[in-house]
């Protein structure tokens, strides 16, 4: 890992620590969703059927960018996924499995690259 890369995860942990626990976010042992713990609120879970929109945002950390997922449910939480979270390879698999209506990875990649920083693209839209 890049020295970039290591100041922009101790910068983010150290905010995230500021304002309160980061998550704790994980695939849940049967394949049906995410359970995510924090102290705030404990444990949570949530379904992949559950999913109303997922979007893909490229944020910019000064001197490098982060890909990251948001992903709505039907209560209106929302799980962020960062390129650096150790499950974002797992629930791209998952997205494009349990999700057959969201554009593949490749296809929307593409588009945030081309995006200005900071713009929605959408990756999957419940209808």
């Amino acid at each position: 890992m890049g020295i970039v890369k290591r100041i922009n995860r101790w910068v983010l942990t150290r905010l995230a620590h500021k304002h309160g626990d980061a998550p704790h976010i994980v695939l849940r042992d049967d394949g049906r969703g995410l359970s995510v713990t924090n102290t705030a609120a404990g444990t949570q879970q949530y379904e992949w059927h559950d999913i109303t929109h997922i979007f893909a945002i490229r944020r910019d950390n000064y001197a490098i960018d982060t890909m990251l997922l948001a992903l709505t449910f039907h209560n209106k939480q929302r799980i962020i996924i960062t390129e650096d979270d150790p499950l974002w390879e797992a629930v791209h698999k998952k997205i494009e499995t349990v999700l057959p209506n969201a554009i593949p990875r490749d296809q929307w990649l593409l588009q945030v690259l081309a995006a200005p920083v900071g713009t929605p693209v959408p990756v999957f839209q419940r209808t």
